[in-house]
C-alpha cells in the first residue's frame, strides 16, 4: 500500500468491461490500456456474461489483460474478474442449474453445496474468482420483481441454503474456489422499512449472518433500495453500525451496478462517490462513474484517509487471498477447456427434479390411460420458459435484445417433452444423453461395468449417438490394450468389438467441426492400431 500512488490506489476500487480494451478480433488493445487503466484497475465487471465469445476465448482475453497489469502497470497488481453464478457460472456453453427459488424447493443443502462446487471449477478455468452471489433476500413482498433468484420467505432455509452456496464455491479456500458475494444487504426484498426491529435481526439479517459467521463470506453487495429512507449504497447505519459493528464483519462492500449513481441526495458524482465511501462502501461496481473522483475528494477533505486506505487495503486483502499475489499465480487454465460436463449436467438434472412441486393432484397424475392434453399459452414452446432472468441466454436477451439461441441444445420445451414419443428426435437424444454422461462418470469412478451398460443404454436409445459410439468404442479398446499384457487372444475380442463401434462412428463425424475432427483422428488411431494386431 505504501508504494503505491493515490491514483493507484482509487483504481483498486473501480471496475470496468473487458470489452473496453479489446479490437473485434478479441485482441488487446495496448492503447486503450495506457488510456483508461495506466495505473491500473481493481476489477472487471460480468467478463463472460457481457461476451458472446465461448470459455477458451475468454481465457485468452483475461490471460492478456492479466499479464499487461503484471508487466505493464507501477505496481503489477491483477485484477479480480467477477460474474453472476446464481444459475451456474453465466458464461457461453456453461451448465444452467435450477434457480435459486427452485433449489430452495429441494431443501437438499448437500447438492446445492456441490453444485457452486462445480460452478466455482468451471469459472477459475476461466480466470473468474469472486462471483456475484449468492441472493439471500429474505421476501417480505410477494410482488417482488426479483423473486426467482432468491430462496423464497423462510430465512432459516435462506440461510442454510446460502451457506451451501459458499461452502461449495469457496471448497478448498479461496485460492482453489471462488470468493463469494451475498446480497442485498439488507431488506431488499422487503423487511427493509419495518420498525420490527426484532424481525430485522432475526430473520432478514440471518442469512447474511450465517455467512459471514460460519463459512468466511468476504464480499457483501447492497442493493437498490432505501433503508429507513437513505439509499442502502450510502447508508451508514447498514455497513458501518450492523455490519462491520455488529456483525464483526471484515471483508469488502461492493455496490450493485450504477447503484452509487442513483444516490438522489447529492449533486454531482464526486460527492455521490462521497457519500458511498462515507457511509461504508468500497468498491464501485461496474464501472469508475464516481470513484474516479476520489482523490480530488481527498484533497478537498471530504473524505478521509484513514477511510481509503481501510477500503483499499480490504480490497488488496482479498486479491491476496485468491492467490493473485503468489509468486507466480495461476490465471485460468490451460488448454481446452470443457464446459457442461457429464458431471455437471446430472448435478442440474438432479436438482431440477428434486425442485419441482405437487400442489394439488385431482387424479391426473399419473397418466395410466391416453387422454388428450391441450397445452396453451405463450411459454408452452419457448425455450425463456425453461431459463432464469440470471441465466447466460436471460441476461443477453434482457440487457442487449439478443438472441444467443439454445447454446446448450438441450433445453426441451414443454411442446416437445409432451410430444415425445418413440422415434421422437429430440428426447431421444436427450435421453442417451443421459446414459452418455452416467457412462462418463462411471469410467471416472473405476466401474467399467456400469460404464459399459450405460453407454450400450444410449446406443440402444440413439443408435446414431456419437458420443456414445466413440465413448464404448474408446472404452473396448483400453480393455483390449490392457488385456494385450496377459491375454492376447481375449484382447482380440475386445479389439474387435471396439472396431465395430469406431467402424459405425466415423461416417457420422464431419471434419470440418473441430471437435469432431479431433474424435475422428483418435478414432482412426485406434482403428490403426486395432488393425496390425487383429489379423
Amino acid at each position: 500500500y505504501q508504494r503505491m500512488s493515490m491514483d493507484e490506489r482509487a483504481a483498486q476500487l473501480q471496475s470496468m468491461y473487458l470489452s473496453e480494451l479489446f479490437d473485434k478480433n478479441n485482441q488487446l488493445d495496448t492503447i486503450r490500456c495506457y488510456e483508461l487503466i495506466p495505473n491500473g484497475i481493481g476489477h472487471f465487471a460480468q467478463y463472460a456474461s457481457n461476451s458472446l465469445d465461448g470459455p477458451e476465448e475468454l481465457r485468452d482475453m483475461v490471460k492478456q489483460v492479466q499479464e499487461w497489469l503484471v508487466k505493464n502497470t507501477p505496481t503489477g497488481i491483477p485484477a479480480l474478474f467477477h460474474e453472476e453464478v446464481i444459475t451456474g457460472i453465466a458464461a457461453k456453453e456453461a451448465t444452467v442449474y435450477p434457480q435459486q427459488i427452485g433449489l430452495a424447493c429441494s431443501f437438499n443443502t448437500d447438492l446445492a453445496a456441490e453444485k457452486t462446487r462445480q460452478t466455482a471449477i468451471s469459472m477459475r478455468k476461466i480466470g473468474g474468482m469472486l462471483s456475484l452471489s449468492p441472493m439471500v433476500d429474505v421476501i417480505r413482498n410477494p410482488y417482488f420483481n426479483r423473486l426467482e433468484e432468491t430462496y423464497g420467505e423462510d430465512a432459516y432455509l435462506s440461510a442454510a441454503m446460502g451457506s451451501a452456496f459458499v461452502e461449495g464455491l469457496q471448497d478448498g479456500g479461496m485460492k482453489s474456489g471462488v470468493a463469494a458475494c451475498s446480497k442485498h444487504f439488507l431488506g431488499y426484498g422487503g423487511g427493509c422499512n419495518t420498525d420490527r426491529r426484532k424481525e430485522l435481526f432475526e430473520e432478514i439479517l440471518l442469512p447474511h449472518e450465517t455467512m459471514i459467521r460460519t463459512k468466511g463470506s468476504k464480499v457483501i453487495m447492497t442493493g437498490y433500495h432505501y433503508f429507513h429512507g437513505v439509499k442502502a449504497v450510502a447508508n451508514k447505519y447498514l455497513m458501518q453500525d450492523i455490519l462491520r459493528n455488529y456483525l464483526g464483519f471484515d471483508g469488502i462492500t461492493v455496490s450493485d451496478y450504477g447503484s452509487i449513481n442513483q444516490i438522489d441526495t447529492e449533486e454531482d458524482a464526486l460527492h455521490r462517490g462521497v457519500a458511498a465511501i462515507n457511509a461504508g462502501n468500497d468498491v464501485e461496481f461496474q464501472n469508475r462513474d464516481n470513484y474516479q473522483y476520489l482523490p480530488e475528494a481527498i484533497k478537498q477533505g471530504l473524505v478521509s484517509e484513514a477511510t481509503f486506505e481501510g477500503a483499499v487495503k480490504r480490497v488488496l486483502r482479498l486479491k491476496a487471498a485468491v492467490g493473485l499475489f503468489d509468486k507466480n499465480p495461476t490465471f485460468c487454465a490451460e488448454g481446452d477447456i470443457e464446459f457442461d460436463t457429464a458431471e455437471e449436467r446430472q448435478t442440474a438434472y438432479e436438482l431440477a427434479t428434486q425442485s419441482v412441486v405437487l400442489l394439488k393432484n385431482d387424479n391426473i397424475l399419473p397418466i395410466e390411460h391416453p387422454r388428450k392434453i391441450a397445452l396453451v399459452g405463450p411459454n408452452a414452446n419457448t425455450m425463456w420458459a425453461m431459463l432464469g432472468d440470471y441465466t447466460y441466454q436471460g441476461l443477453h436477451y434482457f440487457w442487449r435484445g439478443i438472441n444467443t439461441g439454445n447454446t446448450n441444445n438441450q433445453i426441451i420445451t414443454l411442446k416437445e417433452g409432451l410430444e415425445a414419443v418413440p422415434g421422437n428426435k429430440t428426447l431421444t437424444k436427450l435421453y442417451a444423453t443421459y446414459y452418455v454422461n452416467q457412462g462418463i462418470m462411471a469410467q471416472k469412478a473405476k466401474k467399467m461395468d456400469a460404464a459399459e451398460e450405460a453407454f450400450k443404454q444410449a446406443i440402444a436409445i440413439q443408435a446414431d449417438n456419437v458420443n456414445a459410439l466413440n465413448s464404448l468404442g474408446s472404452l473396448y479398446y483400453s480393455k483390449g490394450a490392457n488385456t494385450m499384457k496377459t491375454d492376447v487372444e481375449k484382447a482380440k475380442v475386445e479389439f474387435k468389438e471396439a472396431k465395430e463401434y469406431l467402424d459405425k462412428l466415423i461416417p457420422l463425424l464431419s471434419a470440418d467441426k473441430p471437435a469432431q475432427k479431433k474424435m475422428m483422428d483418435n478414432a482412426k488411431t485406434m482403428l490403426n492400431f486395432i488393425d496390425s494386431q487383429v489379423k
